[in-house]
């Protein structure tokens, strides 16, 4: 067994002197006390200079600096798109460059402060030799962070190590800080575009220019509009969106508008006796020249009366019946009167004497007017929103002299047959008004119109005949509702699809209530001026028709969310307190700096630490169990830093 005495004078004593003397003793002499001001002395009092901390003070500078970069980064690119830099290099890339910038340079600090307190936990009292080693690892890895945690070998020697286990999940944490959603950003490159009507004018300075296909597009346009059922609504045109998402600002277009006016219920009675006379003569003239009814009248022949019928009658009025308020006449292109019966009714074979007293009369006015749209595209999906009309007369900026409807222009009727109307009205126009929706309800105390459009005169009246002249019509159906046959053919024209808005589906023996008619007529109403409306601005545009819109494609959007990044800023918080305190506390205890210093340690241990080390790592339990049972102080000697861990007597192995 060794015993202290034994090992007095080891091998190798005085090799780390200051200027050894090869004749000196070397046997071992108890340490000399610590001078009166308690602090150790140093063979360079330089070893004490605070200046010997400014490579870890320089790192963590170095580590703020890292941290203000991200922080930068993120602050800049906060809601706004995803940066697009040269060799691919992505935000991400940047931020984790910048993050483990800042890990490193705190991890500086951290090592070389936990190196030195390896010193410092000696210099008060005797500690456990085995101390030594343990901070030595807590200064090379977690895993000995996590040893010296679960030893509390001192508040400095647990702050570092926590400092360093939370190193683990700064590039992790860091990285959550950035968010990406997708949103839309406006394209520089696409454009959007919506057709609108910004003008109507066939006239090409000698008369008018009718295109290849138009009248056949206009009654195509009427009768799709007349024959889509009457819950159901036209589509507005479709925009040109190069991606799923565009959006347009409200724009305005000329348009056509119906509105539909019960003239029965109104009781001007001179006007209900001028409307049955015309129905009278109308159906009379009707039944005659229809040869699928006078088959069916002489296939009764022999009873003497025609069998009981339902008539519906769409007609031209020739004149205004003043049922709008305003000066709608200004703006009316087509006015239709729409004559019908609840109940049967018989002719007399005989006479031809048809009874109209109970027959219902309806207005449909067709009209020019303005109409204000919102456009957008969404999911690939388009959707047009009309956010105000102007109608008839409250459109009207500039009327015409003629009027607009054929039938009620005279003038304009016997130069269309004379072929004199380049003369009466070339080159003519009416103008018509759009007001912003948010200027006020009234399009009279608007001021000035938002935007106005052009439509030549003698466009619109030959339009006018043509519109009229195809929504005219008669429909014969028997007691069963059946059709026996119309004015058009065999029940293939306009007069069929308001008979089912009036009647309900034919052979249905109720008919709809009068407030469902009404709705059922508006609808039509609505869907062949929709339709119209679309043929106008997909065909006769003008030149100023197309719209421009806002292209928006999908893209990145960076979202950071701070909270992530209180991780790093708390870890180089912490490591500029611990190396401060490091040096607080090497400094009070007047232990000289070395830090990692591997010479320090080699010169570290006195002659007899070195000796029981050896003697006692033959035992069982090694080197570690020796050090383990070992106790060690740091005191003053002459060695090249000033100082050793000497054993504290009296020791003895056993």
């Amino acid at each position: 067994m060794a015993t202290y005495s034994a090992l007095k004078q080891p091998p190798g004593a005085g090799v780390c002197q200051v200027n050894p003397d090869p004749d000196a003793d070397t046997s071992f002499e108890p340490a000399s006390p610590l001078p009166p001001d308690g602090k150790h002395p140093t063979a360079s009092s330089a070893r004490r200079s605070v200046f010997w901390w400014y490579t870890e003070f320089g790192w963590l500078l170095i580590g703020f600096l890292g941290l203000a970069g991200v922080l930068a980064v993120l602050a800049l690119y906060d809601t706004k798109p995803a940066p697009r830099w040269p060799l691919g290099i992505t935000i991400n890339s940047l931020v984790a460059l910048l993050t483990s910038l800042s890990r490193l340079a705190f991890m500086v600090p951290l090592v070389q402060g936990m190196s030195q307190l390896k010193w410092v936990w000696f210099s008060s009292k005797p500690r456990p030799l085995a101390d030594f080693q343990l901070y030595d690892e807590a200064s090379r890895g977690p895993w000995g962070g996590v040893k010296i945690l679960f030893k509390l070998k001192g508040f400095l020697g647990s702050l570092a190590a926590l400092i360093t286990l939370s190193g683990i999940l700064t590039s992790t944490l860091t990285q959550q800080a950035l968010q990406f959603q997708t949103t839309l950003a406006v394209s520089r490159n696409q454009t959007a575009q919506v057709q609108r009507c910004s003008n109507f004018d066939l006239y090409d300075g000698q008369g008018i220019k009718i295109g290849t296909g138009d009248q056949i597009h206009l009654k195509q346009a009427i009768f799709n509009g007349a024959f889509t059922a009457p819950n159901e609504t036209i589509a507005p045109i479709a925009p040109d969106c190069p991606s799923a998402e565009c959006k347009w600002p409200i724009y305005h277009s000329l348009s056509v508008c119906t509105e539909v006016v019960n003239l029965t219920a109104q009781g001007n009675t001179t006007l209900l006796a001028g409307l049955r006379n015309q129905t009278a003569t109308t159906l009379t003239a009707a039944m005659n020249a229809t040869l699928a009814l006078r088959q069916y009248q002489q296939s009764y022949s022999g009873n003497g009366t025609v069998p009981a019928q339902f008539q519906v009658m769409i007609q031209g009025l020739p004149n205004p019946t003043y049922a709008f308020d305003g000066d709608a006449n200004n703006a009316i292109v087509s006015d239709l009167i729409i004559a019908y019966s609840e109940s049967m009714l018989r002719v007399d074979s005989s006479t031809g004497a048809v009874d109209v007293s109970g027959f219902q009369f309806l207005e449909l006015a067709i009209s020019w007017c303005t109409k204000s749209f919102s456009t957008e595209v969404k999911d690939g999906k388009p959707v047009t929103r009309e956010v105000a009309r102007v109608v008839g007369g409250d459109a009207t900026v500039h009327p015409s002299p003629l009027g607009l409807n054929w039938a009620w222009s005279p003038a304009f009727q016997l130069c269309y047959g004379t072929n004199t109307c380049d003369k009466l009205v070339g080159g003519q126009t009416v103008t018509f008004g759009a007001w912003n929706p948010s200027s006020g309800t009234d399009p009279k105390t608007r001021g000035e119109p938002a935007e106005t459009f052009e439509v030549g005169i003698w466009t619109a009246l030959v339009t006018s005949a043509y519109l009229t002249s195809t929504l005219q019509d008669v429909l014969f159906l028997d007691q069963y509702r059946g059709v026996l046959g119309s004015a058009s053919g065999t029940g293939a024209g306009a007069s069929t699809a308001f008979g089912v808005a009036l009647f309900g589906n034919l052979l249905d023996a109720a008919s709809p209530s009068p407030e469902a008619q009404m709705s059922n007529l508006r609808g039509i109403g609505d869907s062949i001026a929709n339709s119209v409306t679309n043929l106008l601005r997909k065909n006769f545009a003008g030149s100023n028709g197309a719209v421009e819109g806002t292209v928006l494609v999908p893209q990145a959007t960076v979202r950071v969310e701070w909270k992530w990044m209180g991780l790093l800023a708390t870890q180089m918080l912490l490591a500029l307190l611990f190396l401060a305190m490091t040096v607080a506390q090497t400094k009070a205890a007047g232990v000289p700096i070395v830090k990692e210093d591997s010479l320090a340690i080699l010169c570290g241990l006195s002659p007899e630490m070195r000796a029981l080390i050896l003697s006692e790592g033959a035992q069982p339990g090694g080197v570690q169990g020796a050090a383990a049972k070992l106790k060690a102080k740091l005191e003053p000697d002459g060695s090249a830093i000033g100082m050793r861990l000497a054993a504290h007597a009296p020791y003895h192995s056993s």
